[in-house]
């Protein structure tokens, strides 16, 4: 595999620049820098020590939750080995990658370190593989051993310059050639910079022009640069393998500008609190992922939520299914659409879409509804509830509101003679 290890250089630094704009922050950089590794209270539970990386940590805790949930009990978790961890670890970033790569021709490119004994901090005292002394750094700078901003500054440029000089990536056609070359690998993982490791393999297997062209605005760095938060585009790759700018289902048409969301259900999901701000919409892709994890956004920071309990994730109705396409022709949330889209609609569903049996079905309907509603006094909402919201707006003229209407309250007799007059009157014509 050494012999196809390549320099990647222009690869290499249009990855810098998508993630850290024109240049790097170095206080941003020195807080992304840190290796990934297991709590000692939890043996399965990563740990984060600066602000920043939550984006790429989150969904590698999701993905080895996903394996613990498949694998074993939760009540064993406690008792599991290190070994077993990093084997954990390791299967939860071959999905990520996996889904990043090309499905149908998948190449898989490892940005590695050209020499990892090398690959160390330059921080005095600092050991990249533990948090400890971190922690014991800081002691140190609150005791007294105050270090000279200046110096600090040139200290982390230098660090963030040796970091990108000596990555190199080495690319195969096999998935398993990579989680080979994790597993022989796995203190590299853990070293002070396992995390930045992982997400430039992510993105050079994804390749830089297909993520700018998925990102609603690519000029934007995807870490921001005064907080070092990762964007939601960084966040939905990483948990999806789409760098999408949205979390909404599908992609939505403003005003003539595409915006595009989240193309299936995923694996896990992902919540927000800026859905209950009315900021976003999380779709139902998201929100009903395959297995019971979720990713929790905040306005600063992002956990993981997830239970044991399969019920909560259990697949979606052919009435949920029906809303979920409605709403992608309704992208203003309006609950209605032209009466010339519901033909793609039930194309989407599957269902019978010839035209001349649309255009039938619109105006049986609408006969129909006349018909029905015209002794009823909707203003009896406890009797009719539903009434309410159908009359004059399911279907008149060129408009179509989805309205689910209840079994027993339609009348078969009515809407078959409704479509027997119009096939005749059609035939008069």
């Amino acid at each position: 595999m050494a012999d196809n290890a390549i320099a990647g250089d222009e690869l290499l630094k249009n990855v810098k620049t998508l993630l850290w704009g024109l240049t790097v922050k170095e206080d941003v950089f020195k807080r992304w820098a840190q290796g990934f590794y297991f709590s000692i209270d939890e043996p399965t539970a990563l740990v984060q020590t600066e602000g920043g990386p939550c984006a790429v940590i989150a969904a590698v805790q999701a993905f080895i939750l996903k394996q613990l949930l498949l694998e074993s009990d939760v009540i064993t978790w406690k008792g599991i080995k290190a070994e077993k961890c990093d084997q954990l670890l390791v299967k939860a970033m071959i999905e990520i990658i996996n889904q990043a790569a090309d499905i149908q021709d998948p190449k898989y490119s490892v940005v590695h370190a050209n020499d990892s004994n090398d690959f160390v901090s330059s921080k005095e005292g600092t050991d990249s593989k533990s948090a400890e002394p971190m922690a014991n750094s800081a002691q140190d700078i609150s005791e007294g051993n105050q270090i000279n901003e200046t110096s600090t500054t040139k200290q982390a440029s230098l660090e963030s310059e040796a970091f990108h000089s000596q990555l190199r990536i080495f690319t195969t056609n096999s998935i398993d050639d990579v989680e080979d070359f994790f597993t022989e690998r796995i203190g590299m993982l853990k070293g002070q910079y396992g995390i930045l490791l992982l997400l430039y393999t992510v993105i050079c297997t994804k390749g830089v022009s297909e993520i700018c062209s998925e990102m609603s605005d690519p000029t934007e760095p995807m870490i921001d640069s005064t907080y070092g938060y990762g964007s939601q585009s960084l966040i939905n790759l990483m948990l999806t393998g789409r760098a999408v700018s949205h979390v909404w289902d599908h992609d939505q048409d403003i005003s003539g500008l595409k915006l595009r969301g989240i193309d299936k259900q995923n694996t896990v999901g992902f919540l927000t609190l800026l859905e209950h701000l009315r900021y976003c919409e999380v779709g139902t892709f998201l929100k009903s992922p395959s297995h019971p994890i979720w990713v929790l956004g905040s306005d600063t920071h992002l956990t993981v939520l997830f239970s044991t309990e399969k019920r909560l994730v259990s697949p979606e109705t052919p009435s949920e299914q029906a809303r979920r396409i409605f709403k992608r022709f309704d992208p203003e949330g309006n609950n209605f659409i032209a009466a010339n889209l519901l033909q793609d609609v039930l194309a989407e569903l599957g269902l019978v879409a010839d035209a001349e049996y649309i255009c039938g079905t619109l105006y049986s309907v609408d006969q129909y509804l006349n018909i029905k509603l015209a002794d009823i006094s909707v203003t009896d909402s406890e009797k009719y509830p539903h009434m309410l919201s159908v009359k004059n707006c399911f279907i008149r003229g060129s408009v179509v509101r989805y309205v689910q209407l209840p079994v027993d309250e339609v009348d078969i007799h009515l809407l078959t003679e409704a479509a027997r007059r119009e096939a005749m009157n059609a035939q008069a014509r």
